[in-house]
């Protein structure tokens, strides 16, 4: 027989058997990197990556343009990518994550 939790219940147990984040470019919205920058989403990044790698100007799909930046200059790519997500200010709010039962992200 099926048995009906309310929300609160559900989330309650959920919260103490583990739970699965599904993390989107939205996650880290409120994180900055070393110079101080937000860090971006997948068509900011494009953006940024047409500024710094002239040879994808023309690009308009984040995989095909980081696909031919790593042909032709994987270290430079690799490099500025860690300058990049290299995060050194974040929300406090992220702290709550600590407090989660978390399986897998």
């Amino acid at each position: 027989m099926f048995q009906r939790f309310d929300s609160e219940d559900l989330f309650k147990n959920s919260i103490k058997s583990g739970i699965t984040l599904f993390c989107g470019a939205g996650f880290s919205i409120m994180a900055s990197s070393i110079n101080g920058k937000k860090l971006p989403d997948g068509a900011g990044l494009l953006e940024e990556l047409k500024n710094e790698f002239s040879d994808i100007s023309d690009y308009n799909n984040l995989s095909r343009a980081c696909t031919k930046i790593v042909r032709s200059d994987k270290a430079s790519f690799y490099k500025y990518l860690e300058k990049r997500f290299t995060v050194t200010d974040f929300d406090p709010i992220y702290m709550n994550l600590t407090k989660l039962n978390i399986k897998s992200i």
